[in-house]
């Protein structure tokens, strides 16, 4: 259950999961809310594109009158076209169009009707599905930069969240460990009042007990502190922490997961690591978006060569019915080829074009290179940290073991005065770093972990896929 609808009530300090907190930091995150309209918007820009290519319909029509000042006769006139154009892929357009002519004079009413197909087909500039759909294309290519893009803020997301969490763990944790060693030096200042009492210690070993129990109480509040500033941390990061309205904000968290499991060989982590890298996913859409640009830059370095194909029959009648019917047994017909030729003298400016779209590709691509090798650097950096931490923890369990037995042993030297109440002091200190040691080792651990788990992708990946969709809100269209 979420938590979010506790917070700014007295049950904030209800137990609190990982996989809640992370969901809540998915749910409420501005920066993400934003970022879900990305592909929205991108989804339309390749509708747009698209469109380029759909029927578009025409229609005119006009009346006019004309009175001649020779012999004084009026004419009036009349039109109505009607058509349809379509751009396919190879650049060509088709169209198709109907005319209906009126003339009406004073003598004589005649109307005339037509029937005409043609077909414009770029030879060179602007022509093949190569430099046609390119548009498209890049559109596409940002779209999927831009789900891309939303998964890796997601993924970024989570994994601060997974530290903040493990981060107030710790301090929960720490504060556990304070409050047990505060324990401790009580018991101690209690003995040494009764054997100072008793005539059995001097009174500066009194003193060194207070003195040790003053310094961990400090120690302890610190850390309480800690823990205060870890919880707002955290509840900055799920989004809820205006939601606490002034309540304190102290959940109960898990503890440091002591997973002592050996890292996979590095070897077969990285192939994974460079398959599922996102960065290297968007850099590689910008290096096909370049690409699509240099085609086009090319192409257009080509003179404008148009072939222009049109056929038509028409028909003439005394009135507009009779008119369109003659079509099914035209009198006229017609039909004509061209050829356009046009270039500007020199092409520097498509020259320069080309270059420029050739070196933003070379750019794309050298980028893209230096991507996957930072990518190589922080994973083996990241895979060092977990085979670090995994041996840190096991060599920091084994070291409280040690000194926990060096404290019972040094308790026991103590009651029968064979070593100095400073040596026990040491002792009990010795036993506390290492404690605290090993619960560093634990957090240094769980990141490296969850640092890992967001290179390889499989950080909380179900739980990102279902809050990375675009928004469920109604878009006015």
């Amino acid at each position: 259950m979420l938590l979010a609808p506790c917070l700014a009530g007295a049950q904030a300090s209800q137990d609190l999961s990982l996989e809640d907190a992370v969901a809540l930091a998915l749910e409420k995150n501005m920066n993400l809310h934003i970022q879900r309209y990305d592909p929205l918007i991108a989804q339309d820009s390749l509708t747009v594109e698209e469109a380029a290519f759909d029927i578009q319909l025409e229609a005119s029509g006009g009346l006019g009158e004309k009175k001649s000042a020779y012999d004084g006769d009026t004419t009036s006139t009349g039109y109505a076209s009607a058509g349809a154009s379509k751009k396919i892929s190879t650049g060509a357009v088709l169209g198709l169009s109907t005319t209906l002519d009126h003339s009406s004079a004073i003598t004589t009413k005649d109307s005339g009707t037509g029937l005409k197909a043609s077909i414009t087909q770029p030879l060179l500039k602007g022509a093949w599905s190569d430099v046609t759909l390119a548009d498209m294309r890049k559109a596409s290519s940002e779209l999927s930069q831009s789900q891309l893009k939303l998964r890796a803020t997601a993924l970024d997301l989570v994994l601060d969240t997974t530290t903040l969490y493990w981060n107030l763990s710790y301090a929960k944790e720490n504060v556990a460990l304070l409050e047990s060693s505060v324990r401790s030096a009580e018991l101690l200042v209690e003995e040494s009042r009764a054997k100072l009492d008793a005539g059995l210690v001097s009174e500066i070993d009194l003193l060194q007990a207070q003195a040790s129990l003053a310094e961990k109480r400090e120690a302890l509040t610190q850390a309480e502190l800690s823990v205060a500033e870890a919880a707002d941390a955290l509840a900055q990061g799920m989004g809820t922490l205006l939601e606490l309205s002034g309540t304190s904000f102290e959940p109960g968290v898990s503890k440091l997961p002591e997973d002592l499991s050996k890292a996979t060989p590095f070897a077969e982590t990285w192939p994974v690591i460079l398959e599922q890298d996102l960065d290297s996913a968007m850099q590689e859409e910008v290096v096909r978006r370049a690409d699509l640009d240099r085609v086009k830059a090319m192409n257009g370095r080509l003179p404008q060569v148009d072939l222009v194909l049109e056929t038509g029959v028409s028909g003439a009648a005394e009135n507009e019915r009779r008119s369109y019917s003659s079509l099914a047994d035209p009198d006229g017909h017609e039909w004509s080829t061209e050829l356009k030729f046009s270039m500007p003298l020199g092409r520097r400016a498509d020259i320069a074009k080309a270059r420029q779209a050739s070196a933003r590709l070379e750019q794309a691509k050298i980028k893209l290179i230096s991507i996957k090798e930072t990518l190589y650097k922080n994973a083996r950096q990241t895979w060092r940290d977990l085979q670090l931490g995994i041996d840190r923890c096991n060599s920091g369990k084994a070291r409280v073991d040690y000194q926990k037995m060096a404290l019972e042993k040094a308790r026991s030297s103590y009651s029968a005065n064979l070593i100095s109440f400073r040596e026990l002091l040491e002792a009990q200190q010795d036993y506390d770093d290492a404690q605290l040691g090993y619960l560093d080792a634990l957090r240094d651990l769980a990141v490296a972990r969850a640092t890992m788990a967001r290179l390889d992708g499989t950080l909380f990946d179900g739980t990102i896929s279902a809050h990375t969709s675009t928004p469920d809100e109604n878009i006015s269209k």
